[in-house]
């Protein structure tokens, strides 16, 4: 910030830059951050890239110029502490603040595209309705061989009726670092085999 004034940082500008690009180009969030921690490109605000970094400047109008306020408030005026605005408050958008690091034209693109993601995402997810039909039998019984956490059952959208069972180790570490946990990939007739352990 110059003279009360956003100045763009060429460097950072390019990352930018490139994560609208590969997001359009079919990239997820998920593979955005891999590819940005295997690069070694420092992240502004983190020790590394993760999906949800990449998901909220995806989403932030101030790539486009314009600025958003009243994003946080403070509920309590003695302790002073920021919250999400998260319709608590009116929030205000002001276009054309600053230079743009992305054209408005590539910023909607990428809505539209996010947008389609997410309810084919949730759509996807409306066919596993046999999870919830189905009892968890192997909840706090198993733990991962590797950190000893206990194993967690989730659904995995991208594979038709299929259930997972991964550590939070293994599930976190999958999204920027290499894995370091094993996962226990499972299908739903899981349950006919396991009711004999």
């Amino acid at each position: 910030m110059k003279s009360g004034r956003l100045e763009i940082v060429p460097e950072e500008a390019k990352v930018v830059r490139m994560i609208f690009r590969d997001y359009l180009d079919g990239m997820g969030c998920e593979l955005i951050s891999k590819k940005l921690n295997e690069m070694k490109i420092s992240p502004m605000t983190s020790d590394q890239w993760w999906p949800s970094v990449i998901a909220a400047m995806l989403k932030n109008e101030c790539y486009v110029g314009d600025l958003r306020l009243q994003k946080t408030f403070v509920a309590d005026h003695l302790q002073k502490k920021q919250l999400p605005n998260r319709g608590e408050l009116p929030q205000y958008l002001v276009h054309d603040v600053h230079e743009p690091i992305i054209d408005r034209e590539t910023f909607d693109k990428v809505q539209e595209l996010a947008q389609r993601r997410n309810e084919e995402y949730f759509e996807a997810l409306g066919r596993f309705t046999h999870l919830e039909a189905t009892e968890n039998i192997l909840k706090g019984l198993v733990y991962c061989a590797d950190c000893k956490r206990p194993l967690v059952r989730y659904k995995n959208v991208s594979h038709e009726k299929k259930l997972w069972y991964t550590c939070t180790t293994a599930f976190i570490s999958a999204y920027a670092l290499p894995a370091l946990c094993t996962k226990l990939h499972d299908a739903p007739e899981q349950h006919e085999w396991c009711s004999v352990l």
